[in-house]
């Protein structure tokens, strides 16, 4: 009977060490499963995020914008599309649309614009620096004093003129077939008064004209601040705007005087400041740009 008795719990012992062996066992199963989940869950959302990584660096050239700038005139209905925005690492910067109309609207105002007391600082250093000998020529014989059509003479030192730029057409943006660019430019004159502040519309007008970028152009340090690029106008011409129309508050105070082109026959000499002979400081030369001391 002892012996039933020690045989009966003999087996009550084995079943509870093989129930606990069993519990332990599916405590490390479950723990190696919810680690083979992790696993594969981390794996997949690596994966995941590379991906999602990825399509964003494809997609993301697709988000780039770039703004143009149309404007129309509200007289002729002409309209010009100007691109805000170059390609600054694979085009030279002389090429860009920008600077190109940023340096003709400094010529056409400077060219175009008189003012007895500023002309000399501003307007005459300008045109020197962005025209060719030809160019400068011309405006110094039409600026000369002993010439009867100059501005000195027709309007003095009380009145000057003003200049608006309407719109800036480049012809091309570089050279083709061995032509220089060229551009075309609308612009309006208004005769001011210095004493009353009060403006009169002198006339409209078309400029067309040809320039280039000569790297190895040597002037003066206050000529280079003008002009740091080389830009030099090869060309000028200006003729009569016939399809533009002026402002209503100019049209019922028409100016009292005009500004006449001078004789292509006149030769003047020229003149600066001190009323002396003014040399061209701008010159052509095929060494590298220096700066004069």
């Amino acid at each position: 009977m002892f012996n039933k008795k020690k045989y009966i719990e003999d087996g009550s012992i084995q079943k509870t060490l093989k129930k606990s062996l069993d519990f332990e066992n599916t405590l490390v199963d479950i723990r190696r499963k919810s680690e083979k989940r992790a696993w594969i869950i981390a794996g997949i959302s690596t994966f995941s995020s590379l991906c999602l990584l990825g399509g964003l660096f494809y997609v993301l050239p697709l988000k780039e914008k770039e703004p143009y700038l149309v404007m129309a005139d509200i007289y002729t209905g002409q309209s010009t599309v100007a691109k805000l925005s170059g390609n600054w690492n694979s085009m030279a910067i002389t090429q860009n649309e920008a600077v190109n109309k940023s340096n003709i609207s400094h010529f056409i105002i400077a060219r175009e614009s008189f003012d007895s007391q500023i002309i000399y600082d501003n307007d005459w250093a300008t045109v020197y620096s962005m025209s060719v000998s030809n160019v400068s020529d011309a405006y110094r014989n039409f600026m000369n004093k002993s010439n009867p059509n100059s501005p000195f003479n027709i309007y003095g030192s009380s009145q000057s003129i003003r200049v608006k730029i309407l719109s800036i057409v480049l012809n091309d943006n570089g050279k083709v077939d061995g032509r220089n660019p060229s551009a075309t430019v609308r612009f309006q004159r208004f005769l001011l008064n210095k004493g009353t502040g009060i403006s009169q519309f002198i006339d409209s007008n078309v400029a067309t004209l040809t320039y280039t970028y000569n790297n190895n152009l040597k002037m003066d340090e206050k000529y280079r601040l003008k002009n740091p690029l080389g830009f030099q106008v090869l060309s000028y011409r200006v003729d009569p705007d016939s399809s533009a129309i002026p402002d209503q508050e100019f049209v019922n105070n028409p100016p009292t005087s005009t500004l006449v082109t001078p004789d292509s026959n006149t030769q003047t000499e020229p003149i600066n400041s001190n009323g002396n002979e003014q040399k061209n400081a701008v010159q052509d030369t095929s060494v590298p740009i220096s700066t004069a001391k």
